[in-house]
């Protein structure tokens, strides 16, 4: 496997996880901006958080296997 290769997917999935996590804000303030239990926005935000990088990781190592197989 070529190293330009590993560069370029690891900036590929730095880039896209880099652009999910930044559209969380949008998404969750409003609903965020209602709730009054601090415990309540941490759940909130955790499981947002956590189903961003499990999407990330599920899609990175999909891609990996995909590329393996092409190499």
């Amino acid at each position: 496997m070529e190293v330009s290769f590993v560069q370029k997917a690891a900036y590929e999935t730095a880039r896209s996880l880099n652009q999910s996590l930044m559209s969380m804000s949008p998404q969750l303030a409003p609903q965020l901006a209602a709730l009054s239990d601090p415990w309540e926005v941490e759940r909130q935000l955790t499981a947002a958080l956590r189903q961003r990088l499990n999407e990330a990781a599920q899609v990175s190592s999909d891609d990996f296997g995909f590329a393996l197989d092409v190499c």
